[in-house]
């Protein structure tokens, strides 16, 4: 029976594709931080939070800051440096006061040394819990296949995230399509290691086996989104080279999806898609 769902599954998908008849959208339900939980860097620029992000960190901040707020910064940590502009004011052009000057305009950029959370000691920051009060279906799989699942204020990049060295999942949007592109992640790179010329596949494999999952459960909405990101990491952009990729990653998403409907508790003989609806978490 399960291997029939997911045939069908996989089938439904890929004529949808075809066709391009997909049924009305979803919009994704992205989390945005709180008041009262705002940190330094949520003024920084994009570029200055990639920095940061790739230092392992989402918390970066400059000594006194860090005093401020109640930590100190460990001996012989080293600093992240960010990039500020230096501002200077544009001359008034117009004696007419009424007339606006000019915006001020950056003439170069200085080097500012800021340090990670996870290099200071002190006092503890205020936690904040992101968590959903509705988890999506099958949220505990993650549990039982040794990777944890942590929601997170959107960043302005990723919607989620996975981290194969520490096995972590960050989530900054609830739907069950998110969790499942990033789960997918950590069970192919248990397969076999995500190097970086695979980087593209793994993309298709990901997204392909979360939409495959939603069909099962019939969850829909995701599918038109999910075709342009299947067509994003496609080798050609015309549609029939779209589906020639996708179809080239089907053994390893029949092999994915197989391995998180084993992780579900349920009577071999059970309805899926009923048994998956009873099991989500209040």
């Amino acid at each position: 029976m399960k291997n029939e769902l997911i045939q069908n599954a996989i089938d439904n998908l890929l004529e949808m594709f075809r066709t391009q008849d997909f049924p009305a959208q979803t919009a994704y339900m992205i989390i945005r931080r709180r008041f009262g939980d705002v940190r330094p860097c949520d003024k920084w620029s994009l570029g200055n939070r990639l920095l940061m992000l790739a230092s392992g960190s989402t918390d970066c901040r400059g000594y006194g800051q860090w005093a401020q707020a109640g930590r100190q910064v460990k001996s012989h940590s080293k600093a992240l440096y960010i990039f500020a502009p230096v501002l200077v004011k544009a001359q008034r052009e117009y004696e007419d006061p009424d007339i606006d000057i000019a915006a001020p305009r950056i003439t170069s950029f200085r080097l500012i040394p800021v340090f990670r959370y996870e290099d200071t000691t002190g006092k503890p920051l205020s936690v904040y819990d992101y968590t959903p009060p509705q988890l999506p279906p099958l949220f505990e799989v993650a549990a039982r296949l040794g990777v944890s699942v942590t929601y997170q204020p959107f960043d302005g990049k990723a919607l989620g995230r996975y981290r194969p060295g520490t096995k972590e999942i960050l989530l900054s949007e609830i739907s069950a399509l998110t969790l499942y592109h990033e789960l997918a992640h950590h069970i192919d790179e248990s397969i076999q290691p995500i190097k970086a010329g695979r980087l593209a596949e793994a993309e298709l494999v990901a997204e392909y086996s979360a939409a495959v999952l939603c069909a099962i459960q019939g969850i829909s909405g995701y599918e038109n989104s999910t075709y342009n990101y299947l067509k994003a990491y496609s080798t050609g952009k015309d549609p029939q080279s779209v589906l020639r990729s996708i179809m080239s990653v089907a053994s390893r998403v029949e092999q994915i999806v197989h391995i998180v409907l084993d992780s579900v508790a349920m009577p071999a003989e059970a309805c899926l898609t009923e048994t998956v609806i009873q099991s989500i978490p209040a």
